[in-house]
């Protein structure tokens, strides 16, 4: 078999529902190797590339006026870490927010942080938006278009705040792949998506890292338990 038909093979293999007894799947032995689960490993790389992260506990309460067993998530305690983190920043207590974001204004308000939407300006903006999730093996957020995110606000935003949900961090990049095409289901894989791992940098050897270079300067990442 030559390279290309084993290429193909393993792309065949790969969709659901096909079977095919001569592929054996590629196994992920750089985290297994690790002995850590995704979040340990994740948190490892992500803290190595410039990332600075909190874990945060979003409650979730019954709706009051909901006859069924209907539950919300209360996003406050996120809310109210963002405001922390741009007070011990030293950054001004406003951000751009992503419309996508699940955060209410009424906790901006409790937190005392003012909001506007995009677009961003040229002039150091922070920005807080969501994210489809990350790869343990690579330390890196995934932003895909498929969610509704502007990818163009992640690289011009000199502050970067991203919502990573604890059970959208996959093993490695095969997970997310599979999740991708799982989530598309019959509609159209992301047009675009990108991994960020860290803070943008410029990499010229023999010079020092000019942080924010290509991108935003500082990449916070909150790890929401919901």
């Amino acid at each position: 078999m030559n390279s290309r038909d084993a290429i193909l093979l393993k792309l065949k293999a790969s969709v659901p529902g096909h079977h095919d007894a001569g592929f054996i799947p590629q196994r992920d032995a750089f985290t297994e190797e690790s002995g850590k689960n995704p979040l340990d490993r994740y948190t490892e790389l992500a803290l190595a590339e410039g990332t600075t992260l909190v874990h945060v506990e979003a409650h979730v309460e019954a709706k009051a006026d909901a006859k069924s067993d209907v539950r919300e998530t209360i996003w406050e305690d996120v809310q109210a870490e963002v405001a922390s983190y741009l007070q011990v920043s030293g950054l001004a207590p406003r951000i751009v927010i992503d419309s996508k974001a699940p955060l209410t204004e009424a906790g901006w308000s409790k937190a005392g942080v003012a909001t506007v939407t995009p677009p961003l300006n040229a002039d150091g903006d922070t920005l807080v938006s969501d994210c489809y999730g990350a790869v343990a093996e690579s330390g890196a957020i995934v932003i895909s278009t498929n969610d509704g995110t502007a990818i163009a606000n992640d690289f011009l935003a000199e502050t970067h705040i991203v919502l990573l949900r604890a059970e959208r961090i996959f093993p490695s990049l095969a997970d997310l792949w599979q999740a991708l095409r799982i989530d598309a289901g019959d509609g159209p894989m992301p047009r675009e998506f990108c991994l960020v791992t860290g803070p943008s940098r410029t990499a010229d050897l023999g010079v020092p890292a000019k942080m924010g270079a290509h991108g935003p300067a500082r990449v916070h990442v909150i790890i929401v338990d919901t």
